[in-house]
């Protein structure tokens, strides 16, 4: 009877076993690596809403130095052009470069 367990189990059980084993390493790889890519795009969702957030913050910014300047240019009885071309001056530098003067 020993022989036949022996036999069943080197020519059965042995390679099932390995197969067993392969899937097992497998699927750990294949989690992890799953795991490190859903963690990358949620890396990257949330650096793509802090963009828009940022460009949404600068267009809020914007929108309200252009108000400010038709207060100011409205309240004054003659139209202060200087004052107009200056603030529309610091509004292209802003646009184009970020605060580097």
């Amino acid at each position: 009877p020993s022989t036949s367990f022996f036999f069943i189990f080197c020519f059965l059980l042995q390679p099932l076993l390995l197969l067993l084993q392969i899937l097992l390493v497998l699927a750990i790889v294949v989690g992890v690596f799953v795991v490190v890519v859903v963690l990358l795009l949620l890396l990257l969702l949330l650096l793509l809403l802090l963009l828009l957030l940022l460009l949404l913050l600068s267009i809020i910014i914007i929108i309200i130095i252009i108000i400010i300047t038709l207060i100011i240019i409205s309240s004054t009885s003659n139209t202060n052009t200087f004052l107009f071309h200056s603030l529309l001056y610091f509004i292209y530098r802003f646009n184009s470069s970020s605060f580097h003067f």
